[in-house]
C-alpha cells in the first residue's frame, strides 16, 4: 500500500467512526447541525454501550495495524488521535463513568432544553422529527435511572476521594 493510500485508509477510518459517532449521540449531532437523526436521542442502555464500545474496540483495531511511518504528518496526528479517543472511550467504560452523568450542567434532565435550543422544527417533517424525539424522553429517563441503580446496588466498590 502507498502512502497516499494509507493516509486515504485513516481518513476513511475517521470518517466512518465520525459518522457512527454522530449516529450514537444524535443530541450532539444536532448540536453540530446535522439534522439526520432528529428523530432519536441516545441509548443509555448497557446494549447502548455495547454498541460504543463494539465502535472504539474496531477503530483502535484498525488504527492500530496502521504503522506511522506509513503515513504523512497529517495521518499520522489522525490516527493518533483515533486511537486516543478510542482508548479513552473504552477506559470511561471500564471505570463505569456512565454511572456519573448527572450533574446540574449536562445530563439527562438537561436535555429538552438543549434539544429546544439547537433542534429545527420549522417544517413538518421537522416538527414530526422533534415530537417523536421528545416522545422517546421516558425512556430515556428510564435508561438513566436504571444506570444510576446500577451505581448503587450491593457490591459496587465506591472510591472515596
Amino acid at each position: 500500500m502507498t502512502v497516499t493510500d494509507t493516509n486515504a485508509l485513516v481518513d476513511e477510518i475517521a470518517n466512518r467512526f465520525w459518522e457512527k459517532i454522530l449516529e450514537l449521540d444524535p443530541v450532539q449531532a444536532t448540536i453540530l447541525g446535522d439534522d439526520r437523526f432528529d428523530d432519536r436521542l441516545p441509548d443509555l442502555s448497557p446494549e447502548g454501550r455495547a454498541k460504543e464500545a463494539a465502535l472504539s474496540r474496531e477503530v483502535l483495531a484498525e488504527a492500530e495495524t496502521i504503522g506511522r511511518d506509513e503515513l504523512e504528518t497529517e495521518g499520522v496526528i489522525t490516527r493518533d488521535m483515533l486511537m486516543l479517543i478510542a482508548r479513552n472511550a473504552l477506559e470511561a467504560q471500564e471505570r463505569k463513568l456512565y454511572q456519573l452523568a448527572v450533574d446540574h450542567i449536562w445530563g439527562v434532565q438537561t436535555m429538552p432544553v438543549l434539544i429546544a435550543q439547537y433542534q429545527k422544527a420549522d417544517s413538518t417533517e421537522g416538527l414530526e422529527k422533534l415530537l417523536k424525539r421528545y416522545a422517546a424522553y421516558p425512556t430515556l429517563i428510564d435508561q438513566q435511572i436504571e444506570t444510576l441503580r446500577e451505581g448503587i446496588r450491593p457490591g459496587v466498590r465506591r472510591r472515596r476521594p
